[in-house]
């Protein structure tokens, strides 16, 4: 049956964060007090190892070493199980969205810090690359509020997200490629599928109420011009899309509903979650999805 439940594992606390998978199929958890559960592919808890005080987010390399942010910085959890701290927050200083590891090993972070001045306060964001010892190599200043992480493609062009909309193109050295003004806000990542085309989700505010008068996804090529791919009966939350090999694409919707969409842009499968998700989806070679909840749990459901 689609979208049928196969599995929870319950993990005790606030899961904020996607599951991360490695290449035998082990998964990874990291919940909100900053504990990393390693799971089975069949849903067994085999280790719990304290990380970090308020942990925020997780995101693995191919290496199997696992990159958490924490209230105070950016860690390093190797293969062998040793901690680095790569990069220590300043004052006021914090890390918002996870890490994005790179093909060449370097990270991507994205920092924000509110500064006062004469004219008042503003945010200051800014997307850092940092190498495996956690040397800065670069910034790139972003005007306004950063939601979700960059992703990147084979060839190491970076793309990100503001809160008002746009979407950026970089090259692997910091320069801005283009930018793509969507329909509405943007609190998601956009997904990336085997032409280069971007998936991103948003929403159209009803700046009165707050509400949303429209939700979407919308298509965008390589070359930055987009156009509508799929549109919502509610509105969106700040989960991003994730897109599979066969290109079908799993997204959360604000009424905590996970919505199963073809290729071509149509519905495939919409189901009601029991619990909300604030952490995105994952996959895995079969295309089970896995979301950790608000309730403490890790649930994998069937595609079909």
């Amino acid at each position: 049956q689609k979208g049928t439940l196969k599995w929870k594992a319950v993990l005790d606390d606030l899961i904020c964060s996607k599951p991360l998978l490695d290449i035998q199929g082990t998964i990874y958890q990291l919940t909100g007090d900053g504990y990393l559960f390693t799971i089975s592919e069949q849903g067994k808890i085999k280790k719990k190892q304290k990380i970090c005080t308020n942990a925020s987010y997780g995101e693995a390399d191919s290496k199997g070493n696992i990159y958490i942010t924490g209230r105070d910085g950016l860690y390093l959890i190797k293969k062998d199980n040793k901690k680095l701290k790569l990069y220590s927050l300043s004052e006021k200083e914090t890390i918002e969205v996870p890490p994005v590891i790179l093909s060449n090993d370097d990270i991507n972070i994205i920092t924000q810090k509110y500064i006062t001045t004469r004219e008042g306060t503003s945010l200051e964001s800014k997307l850092m690359c940092l190498n495996e010892k956690g040397i800065l190599k670069w910034n790139f200043k972003i005007e306004g509020t950063v939601k979700s992480p960059p992703i990147t493609d084979s060839y190491g062009n970076i793309y990100l997200a503001t809160q008002k909309g746009e979407v950026i193109a970089l090259n692997y050295r910091g320069s801005e490629i283009w930018r793509h003004k969507t329909r509405g806000y943007v609190l998601n990542s956009p997904c990336l599928d085997s032409n280069g085309n971007l998936f991103i989700v948003y929403s159209v505010i009803n700046l009165k109420n707050l509400k949303a008068v429209e939700s979407g996804i919308e298509k965008i090529s390589s070359y930055g011009k987009g156009k509508n791919f799929f549109k919502f009966l509610d509105w969106h939350n700040q989960t991003s899309p994730v897109i599979t090999a066969e290109g079908n694409i799993y997204v959360i919707s604000g009424t905590n509903n996970l919505y199963a969409v073809n290729p071509d842009g149509s519905k495939k499968w919409v189901i009601s979650l029991s619990s909300p998700a604030k952490g995105n989806p994952a996959t895995n070679r079969k295309e089970d999805i896995f979301l950790g909840c608000d309730d403490g749990t890790l649930k994998a459901y069937n595609k079909e």
